[in-house]
């Protein structure tokens, strides 16, 4: 989806973080992008960086997915790095596509 799409799809679900889905806890709400191959290079930016918006700058234009990640302070403590698209939650959470 394009840029403005993905923004408006993460503000109507900023209500899902601090929620728990089986246990973890829902943390942030990030844009990726939807290409595998920059998809990639955002997740090694923002594992250095655990920066979102820094890692998503080289990105503005593409296509991009809303994200939901999970317990985030997992990521510098045990490197576990749990995410997973937000329309994968909608059957779980609260998710407010449209």
């Amino acid at each position: 989806m394009n840029l403005a799409d993905a923004l408006q799809l993460r503000h109507r679900n900023i209500h899902l973080i601090g929620q728990q889905n089986k246990g973890w806890t829902l943390d942030e709400l990030i844009l990726v992008p939807s290409d595998p191959v920059l998809a990639a290079s955002f997740k090694q930016r923002y594992l250095e960086s655990l920066n979102a918006e820094v890692a998503f700058e080289p990105f503005i234009g593409a296509d991009v997915d809303v994200v939901a990640v999970f317990e985030k302070k997992r990521i510098t403590a045990q490197g576990y790095f749990f995410n997973t698209d937000i329309h994968n939650l909608a059957g779980e959470m609260a998710v407010e596509t449209e």
